[in-house]
């Protein structure tokens, strides 16, 4: 199963745009 992977890569994408 590879659901980790996306929620993982989901809250990256929202710690990429906290940060400058």
């Amino acid at each position: 199963r590879r659901g980790w992977l996306k929620k993982i890569s989901q809250e990256w994408s929202i710690l990429e745009k906290e940060l400058p």
